[in-house]
């Protein structure tokens, strides 16, 4: 039965009440999470004093296993735990990751202050692959088969995440800058802390979970060691960069296998045709976070190396302008989202497939946002930071017209029973395309150990011209198949 027929009929903007809490907790651990990453690349660079290309390898990493780990934790969610254990045990450990990154290792950090950071991002990114896939999962059980709010449900429910991500980047970039690295992680395990208490609160409001077969979920004996150990491979993960990207092609491959044994055993034509379209919408989705998650290397060593910290008469921090992307969501979210609801009352909504493309080609011009100055700067090697501001904007702009679009169409064309481990192989997208956006983005590294080192805007421009030929090409692909996937996607409701 999907929580929508189990909730009370009071309605939050016209949907669902409990899309509220929902809302708020994935607000604070959003808040924790893009505060975090907001600093992660400066802080290994400029306090560790990492080599611009270790940063990114570890930043490549992390943010690979940070989004491939909810492929575990939507099967386990699935399969075993179900959907309001799965995200608790996720906000239990990223709240302890958090904290533990506040560790201050003084004016001289050695290897233990490094250990301590890995350790930190490893409960990190276990506890987001336990909390995310499942928390939008649950976002989906709240509408009914052929609701058309459900696009607007998933764009109210991405401005909650971008809430977070504006307020949290802002908030530790300027404690970072102010008071410190501890004080900036420390608010990180703050926010945290309140979407665990916030979700905690909900929790029992919510109808009990079935796991696939129809069982009752469960927490067995063993699952606290199967944690710990899976902490520590994260751990070693973290440190090693071509193991981490030879274990993401093979999980990409055992898990799309996973899916088409499933369809083919158990699914329908009709079901078989809507998994393949969800599968090729996932792998649209690696070209926008390809050239969107710059934004957390490439993009914020610019900032901080070639454009004015002044603005306006303020230091803007340079991990601040992360923010930026979300802060733009925050206002295009809402617009689009009454948009969608607006069209589809009307019978004109445009298919996910056709937002897609346009959001594909909307990101690709993010990239040709930056490509023009940093072409014509020349030998200044600075450019105005509003060229930055352009670039988000447009991302932005691309970004709703993918992100809770796709989460949308994930929870609607995927096939009973395997909801939550579609969810994991969207992330799973995602991971490989950051860990690849980080290996792209070392052509912009240098290593500040050696002497007269310098970061030239020439390889900023050599970057965008590949990031807008992708984005380009990639939108130009999906905009030919679209009258295919509409054959495909054709009256899907979502599984159950």
């Amino acid at each position: 039965m999907s929580l929508a027929a189990a909730l009370p009929e009071r309605r939050f903007l016209g949907h669902p009440m409990m899309l509220v809490p929902l809302f708020l907790s994935e607000t604070w651990e959003r808040f924790s999470f893009y505060g975090m990453r907001a600093l992660l690349v400066l802080y290994m660079v400029n306090y560790l004093k990492f080599a611009d290309s270790t940063a990114l390898d570890t930043l490549g990493n992390y943010l690979a296993l940070v989004y491939a780990l909810p492929m575990l934790g939507g099967l386990m969610a699935d399969r075993l735990l179900g959907y309001r254990n799965a995200v608790m045990i996720g906000q239990v450990l990223m709240a302890f990751g958090h904290l533990t990154m506040a560790f201050d290792g003084g004016a001289t950090p050695g290897d233990a202050t490094r250990q301590i950071l890995f350790v930190g991002m490893a409960l990190v990114a276990v506890g987001n692959g336990f909390m995310k896939p499942n928390i939008s999962t649950m976002v989906g059980k709240l509408y009914a088969p052929g609701d058309a709010r459900r696009d607007a449900g998933f764009s109210l429910f991405y401005m909650g995440v971008n809430l977070g991500a504006a307020g949290g980047g802002l908030a530790t970039a300027w404690l970072a800058q102010e008071y410190g690295w501890s004080w900036g992680f420390g608010a990180a395990g703050l926010g945290m802390l309140i979407g665990l208490a916030v979700f905690a609160a909900a929790r029992p409001h919510l109808p009990a979970d079935a796991i696939a077969g129809g069982g009752r979920p469960r927490m067995p004996s063993w699952l606290l060691p199967a944690i710990a150990a899976l902490v520590v491979i994260t751990w070693a993960l973290l440190q090693a960069h071509e193991i981490t990207g030879l274990l993401l092609s093979v999980g990409a491959a055992v898990v799309i296998s996973i899916l088409a044994y499933h369809a083919l055993r158990h699914g329908t034509e009709l079901q078989r045709g809507r998994m393949l379209a969800a599968l090729l919408l996932a792998l649209a989705s690696i070209v926008l976070w390809f050239i969107a998650d710059q934004s957390a290397g490439s993009l914020t060593l610019l900032a901080e190396r070639h454009t004015p910290r002044e603005v306006f008469g303020l230091q803007i921090p340079a991990a601040s302008y992360q923010n930026l992307n979300p802060i733009f969501i925050i206002v295009l979210a809402p617009l689009l989202g009454q948009l969608w609801l607006f069209l589809a009352n009307r019978r004109s909504d445009l298919s996910s497939q056709a937002k897609f493309t346009l959001g594909l080609l909307m990101t690709a011009g993010s990239a040709a946002a930056l490509l023009l100055p940093c072409f014509l700067a020349g030998s200044g090697e600075q450019i105005s930071p509003w060229w930055l501001v352009l670039s988000y904007l447009v991302g932005a702009a691309g970004e709703v017209l993918i992100s809770p679009i796709g989460l949308s169409a994930i929870t609607r064309l995927a096939m009973p029973g395997v909801v939550g481990t579609m969810m994991g192989l969207w992330f799973l997208a995602t991971a490989g395309a950051d860990f690849l956006a980080e290996e792209v983005g070392k052509l912009v590294s240098i290593d500040p150990s050696v002497a007269g080192a310098t970061s030239h805007l020439g390889d900023y421009v050599t970057l965008f011209t590949v990031l807008t030929a992708i984005g380009v090409a990639a939108s130009a692909l999906l905009y030919l198949l679209q009258p295919w996937l509409t054959r495909l996607v054709a009256d899907a409701a979502p599984a159950e």
